[in-house]
């Protein structure tokens, strides 16, 4: 007769096993659902500044072309050790801190910031040196809280109808691709910013 304790604490492992795999599947789906949009079909080179563990690099992987490559760049050594791109797209990391350091990267196709922007105090030097990074066409992708008010893990917030303002000083136009629910603060969105 099988001990019903180790058939109870075996049962309890699995279920937090597929309960952990759907957590990270839904979180995937909904990061692709706030990057979705006309991406190019030809190759492009992204880079992912502020990527932490990586999820919205591999939600942008989903959605390049093959052979595509993917810069993913964050101070933080150990979370970049999770970072993975599904198998067709080129990943480089890189160690950088990306409000005090220069940034590497020239000729880009697009940036991801995903909740990243927040922790940039004067956002205007900041994306100065960002500009400088992308091509002629080159786009920024940018997801947020929406709201204006800072906390602890969100020291320099900026709302989406504030972000559109910042960028139009810059001749650039800001749109809305989505918004959803955050399990964190509030409501998160996505913007995609390009030149006017």
């Amino acid at each position: 007769m099988r001990n019903p304790v180790v058939n109870l604490t075996t049962g309890l492992k699995n279920f937090r096993t597929e309960f952990h795999r759907s957590i990270i599947i839904m979180l995937l789906s909904e990061a692709v659902l706030l990057l979705n949009h006309n991406i190019s079909k030809e190759k492009s080179t992204w880079a992912d500044i502020g990527c932490g563990d990586g999820l919205f690099t591999n939600a942008l992987s989903q959605l390049l072309p093959a052979q595509s490559l993917i810069y993913a760049a964050d101070k933080n050594k150990r979370s970049l050790n999770n970072v993975t791109v599904k198998e067709e797209i080129q990943l480089e990391k890189m160690v950088l801190n990306f409000v005090s350091e220069a940034l590497p990267f020239t000729n880009l196709s697009g940036i991801l910031m995903a909740n990243a922007f927040h922790f940039v105090k004067d956002k205007h030097v900041f994306i100065n040196k960002a500009f400088k990074c992308l091509q002629a066409d080159g786009y920024f992708i940018i997801i947020e809280y929406n709201t204006d008010k800072s906390n602890l893990w969100v020291p320099y917030p900026i709302s989406f109808n504030n972000l559109k303002n910042f960028f139009s000083a810059f001749d650039y136009n800001a749109e809305k691709l989505q918004e959803m629910p955050s399990r964190y603060h509030g409501k998160i969105y996505s913007a995609i910013i390009k030149h006017r």
